[in-house]
């Protein structure tokens, strides 16, 4: 969704591929391969 760093939500980080060591566990297994792909 959204790849800038200031607007960009804590679920939903520009990484993209795979989730993120800055989100916490239970939303980068459920959430960033369901949001982001």
């Amino acid at each position: 969704m959204i790849t800038e760093p200031h607007p960009a939500p804590v679920h939903v980080r520009p990484t993209g591929p795979g989730p993120t060591p800055l989100v916490p566990l239970s939303s980068a297994a459920d959430d960033s391969p369901t949001r982001e792909r």
